[in-house]
């Protein structure tokens, strides 16, 4: 898993921020969940969700360390 927060219009335009899932052996994306707030031009405080700690459980619950907004997201497949 991947957190990307950094990407906006002029940083990796037309990369999308979010919470990216895939496989360690052969690299490949299988999942996005994305930033759930949008994007505000600029970086820094404010500019978005900005989960850099990122983390699953044994049944795939991924969580997202917010460090900004100093609060732990919970994400649960529907």
């Amino acid at each position: 898993m991947q957190a990307c927060t950094h990407s906006n219009n002029t940083q990796n335009p037309g990369f999308k921020r979010g919470l990216y899932i895939g496989s360690a052996k052969d690299g490949k994306v299988t999942a996005l969940i994305p930033d759930p707030l949008p994007v505000k031009e600029g970086s820094g405080p404010g500019t978005g969700s900005a989960a850099e700690g990122v983390a699953a459980d044994a049944d795939g619950v991924v969580y997202g360390a917010e460090v900004d907004a100093r609060k732990l997201m919970r994400y649960v497949k529907r």
